[in-house]
């Protein structure tokens, strides 16, 4: 699997997000989403949501929309002192 493959994003407390590969930022842009805001996709909102709340590492499987297209995707969030990576 390439490195472009790979979707990488870091959140804060708030949801907001912090960093993001060109990959993540790219669908979560096209959500309507832009770093220093809300993550826009649902999916993956829910699973940061959820790694907060539990404290632990979440990983499932979502499927996301991506304009005509579906998106088949495995989602880790990892909680850590400063947010979820």
């Amino acid at each position: 699997m390439s490195d472009d493959a790979i979707l990488r994003a870091r959140v804060d407390g708030a949801d907001r997000l912090l960093s993001a590969n060109a990959g993540f930022s790219a669908i979560n842009e096209r959500a309507g989403g832009a770093i220093g805001a809300v993550i826009a996709v649902p999916q993956w909102a829910a699973l940061v949501r959820l790694a907060r709340r539990l404290r632990i590492l979440v990983s499932r499987a979502v499927t996301i929309a991506d304009g005509d297209i579906d998106l088949d995707c495995w989602v880790t969030a990892t909680p850590r002192d400063d947010g979820i990576q």
